[in-house]
């Protein structure tokens, strides 16, 4: 068992690397990593194996493919001085799919700037907005073999604003769920890689993450993660 989690480990880490190669540049919108669940918080935001919540887009899209009908959640956070956070997501099952779709903005206060006299001439409102699409499936509807592993992709539009210029970009994530049964104890195991894109010149924060969870009852839930990271703290070059 040891030996298989290493090897695992060692996947996820190696594919981190080759992506951030490939991409060959600086990271950015370190926005994304900012908490968007208060559920995600209260384990610590070791999340990529919980199923069923809507907010599992944002830690691992495949989690969504548990939604039996329509889901919604909202999120506001006060940082320090002006700075704020609003989130928002929603999802429903059409057929065999779950198509979610979620809004997270950032907003980091006003910046007035004056003229030589001391004029107000303009106030900037520094931003960040990252708007989701995402859809998850069983994967027994592409081989039979594969019923029980939740499989899910999102795409994401990013637009960051500072005081004198805007960058878009965009950035999707790919993950997978499982869950079984030791006896009547269910189990589920989730693989998620984050945030694969750019925004302009800057990639995003590329996270792998492995998370494990158990419910020995309704109203218990043990979860884990161990992830992976490939980022600096420069923003634009």
């Amino acid at each position: 068992m040891k030996r298989v989690t290493l090897i695992v480990l060692l996947t996820i880490k190696i594919l981190c690397i080759s992506l951030s190669m490939v991409f060959s540049a600086t990271t950015g919108a370190d926005f994304l990593k900012l908490p968007k669940s208060a559920r995600a918080i209260g384990l610590g935001d070791s999340y990529a194996a919980i199923l069923g919540d809507v907010t599992a887009m944002e830690y691992n899209p495949a989690a969504m493919n548990t939604i039996k009908n329509l889901a919604f959640s909202m999120m506001y956070q006060m940082w320090f001085d002006n700075v704020f956070s609003i989130y928002a997501s929603g999802a429903f099952k059409v057929y065999d799919f779950v198509l979610g779709m979620s809004a997270f903005y950032v907003d980091y206060g006003g910046v007035k700037e004056y003229d030589a006299f001391g004029a107000l001439v303009y106030e900037h409102r520094p931003h960040d907005l990252n708007i989701k699409f995402a859809v998850a499936v069983d994967g027994g509807i592409l081989l039979p073999a594969l019923t029980g592993l939740s499989l899910g992709v999102s795409l994401s539009i990013l637009e960051r604003t500072l005081i004198d210029e805007m960058k878009m970009g965009f950035s999707f994530d790919i993950g997978l769920n499982y869950q079984w049964y030791m006896g009547q104890v269910p189990l589920f195991t989730g693989l998620s890689v984050k945030n694969l894109g750019a925004a302009d010149e800057s990639i995003t924060p590329v996270q792998a993450t492995l998370g494990f969870a158990i419910k020995p009852s309704d109203n218990f839930l043990i979860s884990l993660d161990t992830s992976y990271e490939q980022h600096n703290n420069l923003i634009f070059r």
